[in-house]
């Protein structure tokens, strides 16, 4: 809603005389300073995206796979019902799609082989082999099939009658002596892998030729001679191997997922499919679902020509992070250093994008606040990219083997780069020289979002570096943080977040620390880095300004904790300025010349309400020394009937000054086409 008809009132542009009348730049922005209470009442407030009342959320990219953060996922076992995954001594079942809050089932161990009888879980665990809680003895491989497990130890499969185990192992008066198997099948050499069906039992053992290679061998169900027949060799070394629902195996080899159907006394392939990261695979039907190398859940189709991730924490897909070490935030995009898969990867509203650009191992990543990029990487190396993250030039820190840790940028543009030995150095706006401030040993390094100031955290404190560089104790946690802590930011109240080993995020405010997330579902396994989110995401990703961000390594992934649960403090919509109080003093410059920027309706980072080109031409009407907000009055590049663009833009990206000149005349005309 504004205050004039836009009938009746139009912008003219800065410096420009039109249509036969005399505006002076005074009368300019005293008429447009008119209709300002208008123009910032009407700047909607920003929208906080509801928070999540039990657990964090997670920033990620747009894909059909879901996030589940295991420890060491080392078994996967799937069925018609679905698919259940063992990470540790616990069994997460899952839905068909895994999107779904999975189930659990204890184990008896990490184990290294999983099947599912109803709620009973059989296992193999260090080498012994579990129904349930009890335990059969040690055995190197094992399979289902109906009511029979099948085991195997040396050269001999053992066969078991399920029915003959006590079904709930948690009534111990139930319990049955433990069966004893019978010798199904006995074979001349080791065998090291075992599946069956309802044709037989397929096992793998050794190549005689070649100690890297395996054979399949195959033992009818309907011979008792037991008489094996070799139908594969010289294949790969053999990880994994199950039975298919049309017949056949499919075998996980050191690189492929292959699929086999019998054929006379061989084998033939009938599909093929890389598996270069794959550990382990379970088979429903045709279906095949596996776990790899980092620790992501995969589906195969049944022609083995398609490949889907179900659930990832590390991953290389697009949108997944391998170690996710420095994360940044700024002009609606949150670039995150993904270190072990070698890339930056840039979100924002419309999905994910991957950095075009060769980097090792990325440690840190900070976004300036003209977009410039600056990434940390290759120990030493600063790499900067312009606000379209084309390459721009690389720098490197003093000292051969300086590693930058974390990267921070202040509203004048300098650089600060932390090194792993604790050294906070400071690099001028544009510049490339290292300067050391402050003392060595620091654990964490922000800037303050009020003052401009460098914080710096060591074991026990948290400290200021003024700006002679000397370093001066703020506060101390030595008593609340008994871990120590790994990262610190602060919000627009000087309150400061610090981010505990302990994975639990404390708050020190008005003279006083607390822990402000204790009774909130974080679900932190290393959490390394926090900053305060300057973006608002309102897409299905849900991250408001204001929030904070962690960079959870251990989970791969990035949190977003809501500012609600915490108070963090956020700007209030700044109160119309009073035109007496904007009126410059005779022979102050109020014309200025801005780089390519945003201009936001707060003092602050968001809301952000036009975007300026390079060279534009805006009034100031009170320029204040030493703030990193200025707020501006221009014309809208769009014409005469868009309304003028008021708000704030970073002191910082002021380029020049224009001359102050008298005005011809203290004559104020509206303007209107109607007009000669």
């Amino acid at each position: 809603m504004h205050c004039f008809s836009v009938e009746l009132w139009y912008t003219v542009p800065v410096m420009v005389d039109t249509r036969k009348k005399s505006h002076t730049r005074f009368a300019l922005f005293a008429l447009c300073l008119t209709v300002l209470c208008a123009v910032l009442w009407a700047i909607p407030k920003n929208g906080t995206a509801a928070a999540e009342e039990t657990a964090a959320v997670v920033l990620k990219h747009d894909t059909a796979c879901a996030y589940r953060y295991f420890d060491y996922p080392t078994a996967v076992y799937a069925d018609e019902n679905g698919f259940a995954v063992a990470d540790g001594a616990t069994a997460y079942l899952f839905g068909s799609d895994g999107t779904e809050r999975p189930d659990t089932l204890a184990l008896p161990g990490a184990a290294n082989k999983l099947v599912l009888r109803g709620h009973t879980p059989i296992a193999l665990s260090g080498g012994t082999l579990y129904v349930g809680e009890t335990a059969l003895g040690e055995y190197a491989d094992f399979t289902v099939y109906g009511n029979t497990l099948y085991a195997v130890r040396g050269g001999t499969v053992y066969g078991f009658d399920l029915d003959g185990f006590a079904v709930d192992p948690n009534e111990p008066d139930d319990a049955q002596t433990v069966p004893s198997g019978t010798q199904a099948i006995t074979y001349s050499k080791t065998i090291k892998k075992i599946a069956a069906d309802h044709t037989g039992l397929y096992a793998t053992v050794q190549n005689d030729y070649n100690a890297y290679t395996d054979d399949v061998v195959f033992f009818s169900a309907a011979e008792e001679s037991k008489r094996g027949a070799v139908l594969l060799t010289q294949s790969d070394e053999i990880l994994g191997l199950a039975t298919r629902g049309s017949g056949g195996v499919v075998c996980l080899t050191r690189g492929n997922i292959v699929a086999y159907l019998p054929a006379g006394n061989m084998l033939t392939q009938a599909g093929k499919l890389s598996g270069v990261d794959a550990v382990t695979i379970a088979v429903s039907g045709d279906t095949v679902y596996g776990i790899t190398q980092l620790k992501s859940v995969f589906r195969v189709n049944a022609a083995l020509s398609v490949r889907t991730e179900l659930l990832a924490s590390a991953h290389t897909e697009t949108g997944f992070f391998y170690a996710n070490a420095g994360i940044a935030s700024r002009k609606q995009t949150v670039a995150v250093a993904d270190e072990r898969n070698n890339r930056v990867q840039l979100i924002d509203e419309n999905g994910t994008t991957v950095l075009d650009a060769t980097l090792t191992a990325p440690k840190a990543v900070v976004i300036g606040y003209a977009g410039n990029l600056f990434v940390a990487h290759d120990r030493g190396t600063i790499s900067v990219f312009d606000s379209g993250h084309k390459f721009v030039r690389s720098f490197s820190a003093p000292g051969e083997h300086t590693v930058i840790t974390d990267l921070q940028t202040d509203a004048d543009n300098n650089l600060y780069a932390l090194s792993s030995e604790g050294q906070i150095y400071k690099i001028a706006a544009g510049g490339e020289t290292f300067a050391a401030i402050g003392n060595p040993g620091n654990r964490a390094l922000t800037i303050g979002r009020i003052d401009n100031a460098v914080y710096a955290a060591t074991d026990t404190t948290v400290d200021v570096i003024e700006s002679d560089g000397r370093q001066k104790v703020l506060f101390s946690f030595e008593n609340t943080l008994s871990n120590g802590v790994a990262d610190l930011c602060s919000d627009y109240d000087n309150a400061f977040y610090l981010l505990g080993k302990d994975g639990i995020v404390y708050k020190y405010e008005k003279l006083s620390m607390y822990a402000v997330t204790e009774q909130k579902d974080l679900g932190l396994i290393d959490g390394t880095k926090i900053i305060l989110n300057a973006v608002t995401f309102t897409g299905k990703v849900r991250a408001s300004f204001g929030d904070l961000l962690i960079s959870d390594t251990g989970a791969h992934a990035v949190k977003v904790v809501p500012g609600e649960w915490l108070h963090v403090k956020t700007p209030a919509l700044d109160a119309p300025a009073d035109i007496d109080d904007l009126s410059p003093a005779t022979g102050d410059e109020i014309i200025y010349v801005m780089q390519a920027c945003d201009v936001y309706a707060q003092a602050a980072e968001i809301n952000e309400v036009a975007h300026l080109k390079d060279n534009t031409k805006v009034i100031i009407p009170a320029f204040e020394e030493g703030k990193p907000f200025q707020l501006i009055l221009t014309d809208d590049p769009r014409g005469y009937e868009a309304d003028p663009i008021i708000g704030y833009v970073y002191t910082s990206l002021i380029t020049k000054r224009l001359p102050y000149a008298a005005a011809p005349s203290q004559d104020c005309y509206s303007y209107s086409p109607s007009m000669d």
